[in-house]
């Protein structure tokens, strides 16, 4: 059974402190969900040219092929950053409803080499507002400046769509998610919206 959580914000969390050590809850992350700054962060992230064997499309001009690829590495991506609190199998009908819709898809990319998913970047569309979702890349390829370039490519696509939109953009990073930290130190925050979860110790 998944042990009970709670969501609070940092003025909620002091006023809790003495409910939380009672009921033996201890903070499992940070969540960060700031506004972004599109102009700064476009500063930036200059122009980048990738190497030539990776290919970035947005996820509505994938093939039956590579939107299957892609399904299987988003959800392996999940996996891995919520090992605090083990998601059910991912086999369940239940994760077809994390399949974006079609105007996400627009603003959503991936890159590829070969037959491989390197990296994906979700966007969700909400009125006028742009919010960055799972974000995952190739563990074996994170300590390439490949990584870093490609990420810089795609993150300025997602800019200037709301730039070129007039839309605002809003991030949502975990402090136990790398491959999100990795996508924030690449941003300007703009303002700070912070929550904690608080999971509490499950019995024996």
């Amino acid at each position: 059974m998944t042990p009970l959580q709670i969501r609070v914000n940092q003025g909620d969390a002091v006023n809790l402190s003495s409910f939380f050590k009672t009921h033996d809850f201890s903070l499992t992350l940070q969540n960060e969900c700031p506004q972004i700054n599109i102009e700064k962060s476009l500063q930036n992230r200059t122009k980048q040219n990738v190497p030539a064997e990776f290919h970035i499309k947005k996820y509505s001009d994938l093939n039956t092929t590579e939107s299957d690829l892609l399904r299987k590495f988003r959800l392996s991506g999940y996996v891995k950053t919520h090992f605090w609190s083990p998601p059910v199998h991912v086999g369940s009908d239940i994760w077809k409803h994390t399949d974006l819709t079609h105007h996400d898809k627009q603003i959503s990319w991936a890159v590829l080499k070969g037959n491989q998913i390197i990296l994906c970047s979700d966007a969700h569309l909400y009125d006028d507002e742009v919010w960055l979702g799972w974000g995952w890349h190739n563990d074996s390829d994170e300590y390439t400046g490949a990584i870093h370039q490609l990420w810089s490519k795609v993150l300025r696509l997602q800019l200037r769509f709301c730039q070129n939109s007039g839309k605002a953009l809003f991030g949502e990073f975990d402090s136990l998610d790398k491959y999100g930290q990795f996508k924030s130190r690449l941003l300007v925050h703009q303002t700070q919206n912070t929550s904690y979860i608080y999971q509490q110790k499950s019995e024996r």
